[in-house]
């Protein structure tokens, strides 16, 4: 198995990918290629349905805080709070777009540097837009859960925005600092791998990509992927015991 990264040279993974996609190439003819030689990328048709996808949840997102701007002084929507809808649906447009990091391939640029970038790109989307969403939902739920409790002691109480976005802000300085640490210490690396068979006289059969992190760190960024699990367990159940409330 051979493994691809930055320090190889981009031309000569063209010429194996060019040997692999060849019409005309035979499996007598392939120099090094074994006769089920195949690159394991992307399927179009998927990443076509991904970004599909990923179009339609950014339109509806945008489309949802457009509509709750416009109509925040009314007073249902007042009541519901538009700073944190807005957040919530931030949040969701941040996740979506890791559709388009995650779709990137070596058959769509053969900058490498780009590459590893749109792997590092992909958790720090998807956990701040995880982080925003749901922390502006567990902040709701507190600002509606200290009002009641003030009702039921006959108190006249007045909640802010302000007075609930500490927890917001704890909980996604605690984020960016592990993404922060994450992508300095052990940042994830595009790497294309080529699996060949010493049966097979050593031909290559397979070619694929993945994001991980570069030699000897493979730990550190299991760590990272774990804290940041954590994080995100907390989350969801601070804002469960909110709603139980």
């Amino acid at each position: 198995m051979c493994i691809i990264s930055s320090a190889t040279t981009v031309g000569k993974l063209r010429r194996i990918l060019e040997n692999v996609h060849s019409e005309e190439c035979t499996a007598s003819s392939r120099k090094g290629f074994g006769q089920e030689a195949r690159v394991r990328f992307i399927n179009k048709g998927a990443k076509i349905a991904g970004l599909v996808l990923c179009g339609f949840l950014l339109v509806m997102a945008v489309g949802f805080i457009a509509w709750t701007y416009v109509y925040r002084n009314t007073p249902v929507v007042k009541k519901s709070q538009p700073f944190f809808l807005i957040t919530v649906c931030l949040g969701s447009v941040l996740m979506a777009l890791v559709i388009i990091p995650e779709s990137l391939t070596f058959e769509d640029t053969t900058n490498l540097c780009r590459l590893d970038i749109a792997c590092m790109l992909s958790p720090w989307l998807f956990q701040v837009g995880f982080v925003t969403a749901f922390s502006a939902m567990f902040s709701k739920l507190f600002r509606v859960n200290k009002l009641f409790r003030g009702d039921r002691r006959f108190l006249r109480m007045t909640v802010q925005t302000k007075d609930v976005m500490i927890p917001f802000i704890c909980i996604l300085s605690v984020t960016m600092s592990v993404l922060i640490a994450w992508t300095v210490v052990a940042p994830l690396k595009y790497k294309i791998i080529v699996h060949s068979y010493p049966e097979l006289h050593d031909y290559v059969n397979d070619i694929f990509a993945i994001c991980a992190a570069k030699d000897g760190r493979e730990s550190d960024a299991l760590w990272f992927a774990l804290s940041l699990f954590v994080i995100d367990c907390a989350v969801l159940t601070v804002a469960n015991v909110q709603v139980r409330k």
